[in-house]
């Protein structure tokens, strides 16, 4: 079922003017391109990491490995994969896995131990992985370059990254034995010498090729060719070099790529915001994670496992990120919104959900340990990306997810999302916190450094309900603003519900009924307001039509009004000053 965008105003009931369009996202995969040095976040064995179109290159102490990715195949089992970008109907998809194959190249003899990084990018890496929110890996700089001295004796290596695709070079001293070059190739036994000269090392997922090699020397100043040319036998692969002038350098040079199957790195951008003063664009959301294969040959993992935090910083043109930050532990970790903080240090804070109960957490905060299978997750960091301020879960027993946050001019801290835990972190004193059934929507704020809930309480019906984003009032009295998806027919509704206020002072609320019948099998959007102190819900109505609604986005003008976002299936969604006076799709 095809969906459309749409906005409307509740209260102003205008549309508001688009400040700024971005002609491109963030490109995680291009930002991070390059060269990364182990500091502690990987195996030991591992010296270096490129992230590359479709494939993972991991130089080790051995030689180098290739993890390569094939194509996403379904399993023929339906699973439910909730998102704050998927309306409640459209949950249950296929079961996908990736498929994947790691080759390996043994220098045989060899010894990788003196590298030198060279031509930084501008970008630098920082991990918080596995439980560690303190990682001494940060302030990485990634690199284009990478230089082994003496891997065999008087023969360098020389690892570069032309066109995003990871090359190595073997630069041979005068006096130094070209024939000491040796691989061994694990994973795949099917190798072979092409026609044209070129490696070719056949997997699951595709070819991974070494083109004819290009060797060469320097003689008065000119590149003079030398013959050379790869042999492989017993998969055993090395170089014929053809006579040259063994009192000059040599420079043996296979340009590497592949006919992989597979699409580029998994990385979705979930939200971004823009870091004032700078200008800068800070992005958040999922990515692969970076882990180092086990073992060589053919394996696939399911797709919605395959997910990390990472936040990333990009300069205001988008070309090159500043910083970026993996977050996650060994299950599924997953970034959903990021504000920025307004106290002098803007910091960024990011909401989310994990699986992992080794998620890096701090001291001094809400919970430092899992509750539930999925928990929410609110952490501060610092704005060069290094350094984690707090890091806590949130929720209850069951599934949780925070999908939306901001923040106020005290650093209060407020986060927005769903539960299906009865025995969710509520406090006493906020508006419910009695959990009514099949999924609740929930608001909760914290102080701002992570130790203290300010308030926390459930919201919705008796049937399924989702927050999905929050926004600040512009009228400084700290009440906030939700908006979602929901199910329920009973959502309380304010004016008509609210107690404590006499009857003669309790206007009707924008939309009363769910899909304007008062039931249905559909969902409706709905805009909700609360009070400072989350005892009261001052504002509260549906938004939608006869089929699904959802509000995914929400801001508040100058004057207070709201204005939302989302999706529609409806054919009758009540709107004024329409830009599309009808529905086109099905």
């Amino acid at each position: 079922m095809k969906r459309h965008f749409y906005t409307f105003a509740v209260m102003l009931m205008a549309l508001l003017p688009l400040c700024a369009i971005y002609a491109q996202q963030p490109n995680l995969a291009r930002a991070s391109s390059g060269y990364v040095e182990n500091k502690g976040q990987w195996d030991a064995n591992v010296l270096f990491r490129y992230a590359g179109q479709n494939m993972t290159m991991w130089v080790t102490t051995s030689g180098l490995v290739y993890d390569m990715r094939g194509k996403q195949v379904s399993t023929g089992r339906k699973i439910a994969q909730p998102s704050k970008f998927t309306a409640i109907r459209d949950e249950i998809k296929d079961e996908m896995v990736e498929q994947h194959h790691v080759v390996a190249l043994e220098l045989q003899g060899a010894s990788l131990v003196s590298a030198i990084s060279e031509q930084p990018t501008g970008t630098t890496l920082n991990y918080f992985m596995n439980g560690n929110s303190a990682s001494s890996a940060v302030n990485i700089p990634q690199v284009s370059t990478v230089r082994f001295a003496d891997v065999y004796p008087g023969i360098s290596m020389v690892m570069t990254n032309p066109n995003r695709t990871p090359r190595y070079d073997f630069h041979v001293n005068p006096g130094a034995d070209a024939k000491a070059i040796s691989m061994k190739l694990r994973g795949s036994d099917n190798v072979r010498v092409d026609s044209d000269g070129s490696l070719v090392i056949a997997t699951s997922c595709g070819d991974l090729r070494h083109a004819n090699v290009y060797a060469y020397q320097m003689i008065a100043g000119k590149q003079q060719q030398v013959a050379c040319s790869f042999t492989a036998k017993n998969n055993i692969i090395s170089f014929a070099v053809g006579t040259y002038d063994k009192t000059k350098p040599l420079v043996i040079d296979p340009i590497v790529y592949s006919t992989f199957i597979g699409g580029d790195e998994n990385d979705a951008v979930n939200s971004i915001t823009v870091h004032p003063p700078s200008g800068d664009i800070v992005a958040v959301g999922t990515t692969t994670p970076v882990n180092f294969p086990k073992t060589t040959g053919a394996y696939s993992v399911q797709v919605s496992s395959l997910e990390d935090v990472f936040v990333a910083r990009f300069k205001p043109n988008l070309a090159t990120a500043v910083f970026i930050s993996y977050f996650g532990g060994t299950a599924t970790d997953r970034a959903w919104d990021v504000v920025i903080g307004k106290d002098i240090k803007t910091p960024i804070i990011v909401c989310g959900e994990t699986n992992s109960s080794d998620f890096p957490t701090t001291s001094g905060v809400v919970a430092q340990a899992t509750k539930g299978m999925t928990d929410a997750f609110v952490f501060k960091m610092a704005n060069t990306g290094d350094k984690l301020d707090f890091s806590t879960f949130f929720g209850g027993s069951s599934d949780d997810r925070a999908y939306a946050l901001t923040v106020d001019g005290a650093g209060t801290i407020y986060f927005a999302g769903e539960t299906n835990s009865n025995n969710f972190t509520t406090k006493v004193g906020s508006y419910r916190t009695t959990y009514q059934n099949q999924g609740d929507g929930f608001v909760t704020a914290i102080s701002p450094a992570g130790g203290t809930i300010v308030y926390s309480t459930y919201y919705g019906g008796g049937l399924r309900d989702r927050v999905l984003d929050i926004a600040a009032s512009s009228t400084n009295d700290n009440s906030m603003l939700i908006t979602g998806e929901t199910r329920s027919s009973d959502i309380p509704l304010f004016p008509v519900d609210q107690v404590g206020f006499p009857p003669s002072n309790r206007p009707n609320p924008a939309q009363s009924r769910l899909n304007q019948i008062g039931s249905g099998a559909f969902s409706d959007a709905f805009i909700a307001k609360f009070n400072d102190l989350g005892s009261l819900v001052i504002l509260s109505t549906y938004a939608g039509g006869d089929q699904d609604d959802f509000g995914n986005a929400i801001i508040v003008d100058n004057a207070g009004a709201a204005t939302i976002a989302g999706v529609t299936s409806s054919t009758n969604l009540p709107a004024l000053r329409q830009i599309q006076t009808k529905k086109t799709g099905k």
